[in-house]
């Protein structure tokens, strides 16, 4: 997977708002993950955790 800016994760998500997209709580590690060895992007979100997100990309662009 190529690595994924903030604003690329946010620009993603296909089954939200806007504003939605906004006030998701993205993974402050990005620039540590290991981009190459992933196929998806999946995280937990700290103030609610029974939700979570998934970036994976599809026909070439990252799709959440």
């Amino acid at each position: 997977m190529r690595p994924l800016s903030e604003q690329d994760i946010r620009n993603s998500f296909v089954n939200c708002s806007k504003g939605e997209a906004k006030r998701l709580a993205i993974p402050r590690d990005l620039a540590e993950r290991p981009w190459d060895d992933l196929d998806f992007l999946g995280w937990r979100d700290p103030g609610a955790p029974d939700r979570s997100y998934l970036v994976t990309e599809r026909a070439g662009r990252p799709t959440g």
